[in-house]
């Protein structure tokens, strides 16, 4: 059974942010964080050791960088499916507001950081 650890709807002001590599003239990507705001909350997503098994991206990190909020219905965060027979690693899960459009991305952990957006005072 899936372990669904956070959704996130009414996305706003999508970005990828940091991208960690294990050597600058590598493409291996050790941590890749995005981030976000969902509803009244400041989020981001750190994926760590993400495209398995070498951390390369190809066309998939390029179509996250072209990502704008409003084309985003919600994203999802799994975690690990400990399962002798088909073991899966954490993913996030990307649903576009398109028919049956998505990105997937697994990684070998998801770390999640939430803080409330503070109101401007007048």
């Amino acid at each position: 059974m899936e372990a669904l650890l956070s959704e996130f709807k009414s996305i706003g002001k999508f970005s990828v942010g940091k991208e960690e590599k294990k050597h600058p003239k590598l493409d291996n990507i050790v941590k890749l964080t995005l981030d976000f705001e969902s509803k009244t909350k400041n989020v981001q997503l750190i994926m760590v050791e993400p495209f398995p098994p070498l951390g390369r991206a190809n066309k998939d990190l390029e179509r996250l960088k072209s990502l704008h909020h409003g084309e985003i219905d919600r994203i999802c965060a799994f975690g690990e499916v400990a399962d002798q027979h088909s073991p899966k690693n954490h993913r996030i899960e990307i649903w576009m507001n398109s028919a049956d459009d998505g990105i997937t991305i697994f990684c070998r952990k998801v770390e999640i950081s939430v803080h409330q957006i503070q109101s401007a005072q007048t």
